[in-house]
C-alpha cells in the first residue's frame, strides 16, 4: 500500500556506484521513513521540504520508493495537453517558468507578455538596417551644393558610418529552428 507523506529532506548520494536521491518523509502518525526517489531519466528536480510525497511499496520488507511530489503552495496552471515546468526559490515562490502551450508556442519567463526573438533573425535585420543607414550617411557626406559661378562645394559637416556591433544572441538560451 502506498503513502502520501510530507517531505522532510532530499539528499543526493551514491548507492552501489549509482547516483541516487534519498528522501526522508513524515507519513504522519508513524515513524519517519527514508526511501529512494525515482523519476524519468533526464528529469532532474529537487523538491522542497513541506512538499507532499507519493510513495509505493518497493522490494524488501517495509520499504517504500518515492514516485512523485505535489507542490501544495502553487496551483497548477497548464491546460489540457500543455506542459509547464517551473522552479522555486527556497521559500517556495515561483521564480522561473517554461510553458509549452497547446497552440505550439513556448513561453519562457514569468511574464507571458514578454517575447523572445531568434538572435540570427534579429542580427540579420539589424545588419540590413545598418547597411541602409550607412548608405544614407554616404549619400549625405558626398552630396554637393551649387556655389557661385557654377562651381559646387561639399557639405560642411561629415557624418561617420556605423561600425558592426556585437551579436544579440543569448549566451544561455538557445533556440533550434
Amino acid at each position: 500500500m502506498g503513502l502520501i507523506a510530507k517531505l522532510l529532506s532530499f539528499v543526493r548520494t551514491k548507492a552501489d556506484g549509482a547516483h541516487v536521491s534519498d528522501v526522508k518523509i513524515d507519513p504522519g502518525g508513524e515513524a519517519n521513513l527514508t526511501a529512494q526517489h525515482f523519476a524519468c531519466p533526464g528529469d532532474d528536480s529537487h523538491p522542497l521540504p513541506g512538499d507532499y510525497v507519493a510513495s509505493s511499496p518497493s522490494t524488501g520488507s517495509g520499504t517504500e520508493q518515492i514516485t512523485g511530489y505535489i507542490d501544495p503552495a502553487n496551483a497548477g496552471q497548464a491546460g489540457p495537453g500543455e506542459k509547464r515546468i517551473y522552479s522555486r526559490d527556497s521559500s517556495g515562490t515561483v521564480v522561473a517558468v517554461v510553458w509549452l502551450r497547446d497552440d505550439g508556442t513556448i513561453e519562457i519567463g514569468l511574464d507571458p507578455t514578454d517575447a523572445a526573438a531568434v538572435a540570427s533573425i534579429v542580427d540579420a535585420r539589424l545588419d540590413a538596417l545598418e547597411s541602409k543607414l550607412n548608405g544614407l550617411i554616404t549619400k549625405y557626406n558626398t552630396h554637393v551644393h551649387p556655389a557661385t559661378m557654377g562651381s559646387t562645394s561639399p557639405t560642411a559637416t561629415q557624418e561617420t558610418g556605423l561600425s558592426p556591433g556585437s551579436s544579440t544572441a543569448s549566451a544561455t538560451v538557445k533556440v533550434q529552428p
